[in-house]
């Protein structure tokens, strides 16, 4: 398998190269650089009205990084998603030493697995142990694409011009799909149904049925003079969204129409849209009063209208809305963060590892957040009284 090494793969994601590792929903891992950019695009910078979901009690102390270990975990309470409401009570559960994941994909119900694909290998987790069940060798001339969000499937090619879609439990072929076009790069859909194979000829993405292998359709209409690029599902809504270093546009795909641009002074490290498909969140740095600063940059996806700036002190790796938009969760060097959208507040940091952060994912029903970290460790957080 062609799958780089993790630090590779943090540097060339970001940079949004033609690596082996996704964000499902979510770009990849670099420290920002301490020096304002050369290059800064233009942006509206009238602030915008953010999420209406307003808490009973919304928090007013200053944000305290909480330590958590892995023991004497109560009993699981009646299962519900992550929100403003309860995310108090994230604690970590589960704690295993991990092979560094390159994907994560969790089926879609809690009684079965968690899969990574690690090291040329894929690995099935218990969901609510964390303890390996099974692992299968990937042949090394496999170039991996992904594995699909339920662990069902992943996409790998041997001649850049088809994706092979086998099953990952077995490695047996599923189908084959040829997309008339060199391969860039390959994502799943979020319900399993479909691929978003991005082509190396021009700006293109062809969508394809995951069963018959048949097109879809074709998407075209984002243009950029940098040379890598990715299109990726956005997780709630049924849009995609286009990426080449700090530019961002979210095509619907229904009716193919695209959004505004959304530029930003660096590079695009993450993004998610809110399930309300009101605001995009994109995970990037920009010069503030302060400084230059990482952070997360809010916009209005209707109007194209700028929103806050929230300032964290790492380049948010992984960040995704909450299953009811009320929070934003996301990364902070070894912390995991739960923000507040609507007024920018950081709510709570959770620690739990040693060495940042560099995937994080959400629990198809919302309720868990998996963590992989550089200290080799692997963090299942669940809601607990």
């Amino acid at each position: 398998m062609k799958t780089a090494n993790i630090l590779l793969s943090l540097l060339l994601s970001l940079s949004l190269t033609l690596s082996g590792c996704n964000l499902l929903g979510q770009l990849t891992p670099q420290e920002p650089s301490p020096q304002a950019p050369t290059q800064t695009e233009a942006a509206t910078e009238e602030l915008i009205p953010l999420v209406t979901y307003t808490p009973t009690d919304e928090p007013e102390d200053t944000p305290t990084e909480t330590p958590v270990a892995a023991t004497e975990i109560p009993p699981v309470v009646e299962e519900a998603p992550i929100s403003i409401e309860n995310y108090q009570q994230l604690t970590v559960v589960e704690q295993v030493p991990s092979e560094n994941p390159e994907e994560i994909a969790w089926a879609d119900s809690p009684d079965e697995t968690l899969s990574v694909i690690a090291e040329q290998r894929i690995i099935s987790y218990d969901q609510a142990t964390l303890a390996e069940i099974s692992s299968i060798t990937l042949p090394e001339e496999m170039m991996v694409y992904g594995i699909s969000p339920f662990g069902n499937f992943i996409a790998v090619t041997n001649d850049m011009m088809t994706v092979q879609i086998l099953d990952a439990s077995t490695l047996d072929l599923h189908i084959v799909i040829d997309p008339q076009t060199p391969i860039n790069r390959v994502h799943f859909s979020p319900d399993e149904t479909r691929v978003l194979i991005s082509s190396m000829d021009e700006w293109a993405a062809i969508e394809a049925d995951l069963d018959t292998g048949a097109i879809l359709q074709t998407y075209r209409g984002f243009e950029t003079a940098a040379p890598v690029y990715d299109v990726i599902y956005s997780h709630y809504t049924d849009d995609i969204v286009w990426i080449a270093r700090g530019t961002a546009q979210v095509q619907n795909r229904a009716s193919q129409e695209m959004s505004a641009i959304f530029g930003h002074e660096d590079w695009i490290s993450s993004f998610s849209i809110d399930p309300a498909r009101q605001f995009l969140a994109i995970g990037t740095a920009k010069t503030t009063e302060s400084g230059y600063e990482p952070g997360i940059q809010l916009w209005d996806l209707n109007s194209g209208s700028q929103g806050r700036f929230i300032a964290s002190t790492n380049l948010p790796n992984s960040l995704f809305f909450a299953n009811d938009g009320s929070v934003l969760i996301g990364t902070d060097g070894a912390n995991l963060n739960v923000w507040n959208p609507g007024n920018g507040q950081l709510l709570q940091s959770f620690g739990g590892h040693l060495e940042s952060i560099y995937r994080a994912m959400l629990s198809p029903d919302g309720g868990s957040v998996l963590t992989v970290s550089f200290d080799e460790q692997m963090i299942l957080w669940q809601l607990r009284p």
